[in-house]
């Protein structure tokens, strides 16, 4: 990611004295950099990355930040590729006013071996990937049998963009998701590329939404699919068959940089569902249900705890000029295990 921000209002078809900054990013690649923080190495957290690379320093870059933050990655390095990036423009505010992607290289992006898929009880997936790989990936994933320790498999899917999330609910990837984190302009997108009504209020919508998605059940004979819309400000959204919950994030967060909010959030979101207490020898999910009986209407205070830590992990990284930050995320341990 590269990040430029005006000094002052930006002033459009100018040139603006400001700064620029270049960190670490990719939706998926901010995802597993923050697990692999809290879960700092443990086996019974790891977690993997996979990806498309050019043949370049940037990918080199990549692979070190990645292990460092105990995340085994497995790029593949394609040749004649540029590694992907994201060029942001800020506004006056500190709030994003276009961005351009250079993301080619990621239409190379190979399904994950077999043994891999096999293995693993959850799969996170952003939308950068074609969808025809997409649709491959969660595919053997949901047919590779249970998860590690006999865990159901759960997929969760953030949606990264508009244009992509459209493109993923017309090709039918809802079906085979368990979990989605839209924003809301994405949640509005995918409902009107679907024929959903969208006269209605977001929670509505959002249920509508529900119906899209896979329809695969708990232990408990629950329906597991769940949405956490995000919304800026307004906070996240919680929505299930059974209910429907805002979350308010603090409104005394100083913005500095936006882009890895929601990276930050589903990060959180995820090491928490995995940690109900940080490195206490014991997951919440020890009795083999493994991440989805999270999402159970049994579950709401583990559920609703793994939300507001998500909130935490994303005001956090907002303060912060970067993108995702070790030194910025670790202290939360320290709080949420305190609490």
């Amino acid at each position: 990611d590269i990040v430029a921000r005006p000094a002052s209002e930006l002033a459009l078809r100018t040139s603006n004295p400001g700064t620029s900054r270049e960190d670490h990013g990719g939706v998926a690649r901010n995802v597993a950099e923050v697990i692999g923080i809290f879960a700092q190495g443990d086996p019974a957290c790891a977690v993997r990355f996979f990806s498309a690379v050019g043949e370049d320093a940037r990918a080199d870059a990549i692979r070190h930040r990645l292990v460092a933050s105990g995340v085994k990655p497995s790029l593949s390095a394609e040749r004649g590729a540029n590694t992907a990036s994201y060029l942001a423009l800020m506004d006056g505010n500190n709030d994003l006013h276009a961005a351009v992607a250079d993301m080619d290289v990621l239409d190379r992006i190979p399904c994950p071996p077999e043994e891999c898929l096999s293995r693993a009880s959850c799969l996170v997936l952003d939308a950068n990937p074609p969808l025809e790989t997409l649709a491959e990936i969660i595919e053997r994933f949901r047919n590779g049998g249970e998860g590690s320790e006999h865990r159901p498999k759960t997929v969760i899917f953030e949606p990264t963009s508009v244009a992509k999330a459209v493109k993923a609910a017309e090709a039918g990837l809802l079906k085979g998701v368990h979990v989605m984190t839209p924003n809301r302009d994405e949640a509005l997108g995918m409902a009107v590329a679907l024929g959903l009504p969208t006269d209605g209020t977001i929670e509505d919508v959002a249920a509508k939404l529900l119906d899209e998605m896979c329809s695969d059940k708990d232990h408990h004979g629950h329906c597991v699919a769940t949405i956490l819309m995000t919304d800026g400000k307004e906070g996240v959204m919680l929505c299930q068959k059974t209910r429907t919950k805002w979350f308010r994030p603090n409104s005394n967060v100083t913005i500095c940089n936006a882009t890895a909010a929601g990276d930050s959030f589903l990060g959180g979101f995820i090491a928490w569902a995995l940690y109900e207490n940080f490195y206490s020898q014991s997951l919440p999910n020890n009795n083999g249900k493994g991440i989805s009986d999270i999402f159970n209407p049994e579950s709401h205070e583990l559920l609703d705890t793994a939300v507001e830590f998500g909130i935490q992990c994303a005001e956090a990284t907002i303060g912060y000029e970067g993108t995702i930050s070790a030194d910025i995320l670790k202290p939360l341990i320290k709080d949420a295990t305190e609490d």
